[in-house]
């Protein structure tokens, strides 16, 4: 029956944007989608939000790889230049 109250559902427990009854450890409303979870639940840092403990290591390892293929081709003209 639609609207009805799930079974082990607590009294008083339900959604502030359609009023549909909440389970006790949900973070969604199953029947809006509205936010319902606690601020802890929306605290975490989303998926795509994480820190990235490799990135520094690439971009200074991407550098040194730039720094001496510059320097390379920097000897390479002047060498063939001289000779």
């Amino acid at each position: 029956m639609i609207g009805a109250s799930p079974v082990g559902t607590p009294a008083g427990l339900v959604c502030p944007s359609c009023g549909q009854p909440l389970e006790s450890d949900t973070r969604f409303c199953q029947a809006c989608g509205a936010q319902v979870g606690s601020g802890a639940a929306t605290a975490a840092q989303p998926e795509d939000e994480r820190p990235r403990p490799w990135l520094p290591l690439v971009v200074v390892l991407w550098v040194v790889i730039m720094v001496v293929a510059l320097y390379f081709i920097y000897a390479w003209a002047l060498g063939v230049g001289s000779g």
